[in-house]
């Protein structure tokens, strides 16, 4: 299989569910979100996607190469012929699975291989990143076997999920499990095409998860750019909100971080500018993922770079105390034996504190922030000591 030099090889896995008709948007949006030049996109699509394909009238207007079941077959015809789906494991660098319907993400969790797409990912190389965006009707989003699935796709598979959004699906009803807009989930793979191909400094590795975190800004300031690292003065980090839907459940809520106000305290994050033809959607879709105790507001942020002035971002920050979900002022050993006791559907409480702790370090050396530092000494001791969460320690990089 050809191999195109100083590029992004990107196989895209499609699947049966009907926001498979938005292939040539999504297409075009990795484009667009990539560097110049520096992506190639190969489809691997199963049958029943091919279904939906084949009734949009842009299917001629597509010029990546689609590979399906029989041309796995088509390939082989003696021992030393190239198997098609090994071939496309050693090409590529990364998959995104846009969309991931049900059926596919119960056959990947159960280790089925009866088709070009799974037998792909069953003969995936764990060292290389796999991206799936779920799409599917809300009663089985909501389903305990999608909740398993899931859990097995990330926790043991090690994929990343990009999450599915609220809205009125092609069935007419209204709720969770649509997929996650084109933009949203070409954001994230150009971030990692940018990365690998050494166009920028990378931004936080999973954005995903710690949302709450990061400042937003419109396009009426600093247009020219797209991320600037900071700090916002007299407000300090601490893992004070209780998350009784990303990293808990509303029976036992995890514990996620926001800012409180502390005098002369200050905090380092990163800025995004959002498009002025994104805003729309992107406080929607914020709006919805920090539902729980999160309120949107304006506060000042000062740039590591100094030949940028001062301006307002938009975080997503604690209602305050009435609030159910904050919890105010807490003990580091309270929230340490939260957070190894949760588990959520974004994944494990452990997983998200310790990520946060380690890209503090790795991006801000110069700001350090002692609380979320604590709370990750505190953590790890305890990992250590009663041998528990060894697979997350091992999975960031931490000793055991």
């Amino acid at each position: 299989m050809k191999e195109e030099r100083g590029k992004f090889h990107l196989l895209l896995g499609i699947t049966g569910s009907i926001a498979t008709i938005k292939l040539k948007e999504l297409i075009d949006d990795l484009y667009k979100f990539a560097p110049k030049d520096k992506l190639v996109i190969k489809i691997v699509a199963t049958e029943n996607a091919l279904k939906i394909v084949h009734t949009q009238d842009w299917t001629d207007d597509i010029d990546e190469t689609i590979y399906d079941d029989k041309d796995e077959w088509s390939m082989w015809r003696e021992r030393e012929d190239p198997v098609l789906h090994i071939e496309l494991r050693k090409w590529a660098d990364c998959m995104l699975i846009a969309p991931l319907d049900a059926n596919t993400m119960a056959k990947i969790a159960n280790g089925l291989c009866d088709n070009l797409l799974t037998s792909l990912i069953r003969a995936w190389d764990p060292q290389k990143p796999c991206y799936f965006a779920p799409a599917m009707n809300t009663f089985m989003w909501e389903s305990i076997h999608t909740y398993q699935h899931r859990k097995f796709l990330k926790d043991t598979l090690k994929f990343q999920e990009i999450p599915p959004i609220e809205k009125v699906l092609m069935c007419g009803d209204k709720g969770m499990g649509a997929m996650a807009t084109t933009q949203m989930i070409a954001t994230v793979i150009g971030s990692l095409v940018k990365s690998k191909m050494a166009v920028y400094t990378p931004t936080f590795d999973d954005s995903r998860q710690i949302l709450v975190d990061l400042w937003l800004w419109l396009s009426d300031v600093e247009a020219r750019l797209s991320m600037v690292t900071g700090i916002v003065h007299n407000h300090a980090r601490r893992f004070w909100q209780r998350s009784p839907d990303h990293r808990g459940t509303p029976e036992k809520p995890g514990r996620t971080v926001t800012l409180v106000a502390e005098h002369e305290a200050k905090c380092w994050g990163m800025a995004f500018r959002v498009p002025e033809e994104e805003v729309k959607k992107t406080r929607e879709y914020l709006d919805y993922r920090e539902k729980a105790g999160y309120t949107c507001a304006k506060i000042r942020f000062e740039p590591d770079d100094k030949t940028i002035q001062p301006f307002d971002v938009e975080v997503y920050m604690a209602n305050g105390e009435k609030d159910e979900h904050h919890t105010g002022h807490s003990e580091v050993e309270e929230i340490v034996d939260t957070i190894l006791s949760c588990h959520g559907p974004s994944g494990p409480n452990l997983e998200y504190a310790l990520r946060i702790a380690k890209i503090l370090h790795e991006k801000a050396p110069h700001c350090v922030d002692e609380h979320v530092i604590e709370v990750e000494k505190c953590l790890l001791e305890k990992c250590r000591s009663e041998k528990i969460g060894w697979d997350i320690l091992k999975q960031l990089g931490y000793s055991t």
